[in-house]
């Protein structure tokens, strides 16, 4: 896995700190979403960089209502 990029993140503040990290697959042309820099904390794939932010906001906003 190369080129891993932080997507978005819950601010340093939060006692537990969320973030989404993505790798652009350009044989694919799609981002696969981790909840980590590890290969194992695998989320899924998306086509497109707003729709990785917006599963960030999904997983964030899902952790505020539980």
């Amino acid at each position: 896995m190369t080129n891993m990029k932080l997507i978005a993140s819950t601010p340093p503040t939060e006692r537990r700190r969320l973030a989404v990290y993505g790798c652009f697959d350009q044989a694919a042309g799609v981002w696969e979403l981790f909840s980590s820099p590890y290969p194992e904390d695998y989320i899924g794939i998306v086509d497109t960089l707003d729709e990785a932010r917006q599963v960030a906001r999904v997983r964030f906003s899902d952790r505020n209502n539980c």
